[in-house]
């Protein structure tokens, strides 16, 4: 009788820690897939197409006179989360953005809201235009973690 009872106590901890298990599987695969649908980039975009996460640096050039005048824009920083910060004042804007399918960001609320950084052909480079945006079109390119 003591041998049963000790079986069918080892099979009940066996069950009980199979399903413990199972069940923080499950916990984990979920709040996983939660984080992918909610994400702001598509989740069948290529790695080639995710932006670096970090600061980058914006100009605007003007023609005048035979020369190209680049006057510096400030720079504004993306995160994994989002967000973005744009620190071309003296407090700083922030905002959200999201990726689309060709890689480009697409900014709502803070300085850059309505604008859009068209990824161009070299590496970590965006085009950027937004509704205020003073001189027409900035560059910007990765220059920091």
């Amino acid at each position: 009788m003591i041998r049963f009872l000790i079986c069918v106590g080892l099979i009940l901890a066996i069950s009980c820690k199979s399903q413990t298990n199972n069940q923080l599987t499950t916990a984990v695969k979920s709040t996983a897939q939660s984080k992918q649908t909610a994400s702001f980039i598509p989740a069948n975009l290529p790695d080639s197409l995710i932006p670096k996460f970090g600061k980058y640096g914006c100009t605007s050039a003007k023609y005048t006179g035979g020369f190209y005048e680049y006057t510096p824009r400030g720079t504004f920083e993306i995160t994994k989360d989002g967000r973005y910060t744009y620190y071309g004042f003296d407090k700083p804007s922030e905002g959200t953005y999201a990726v689309d399918e060709k890689g480009n960001l697409l900014f709502s609320s803070g300085y850059f809201d309505g604008g859009k950084g068209e990824k161009i052909d070299r590496p970590n480079k965006f085009f950027l235009v937004f509704p205020s945006i003073p001189g027409n079109r900035w560059t910007c390119g990765y220059i920091d973690k």
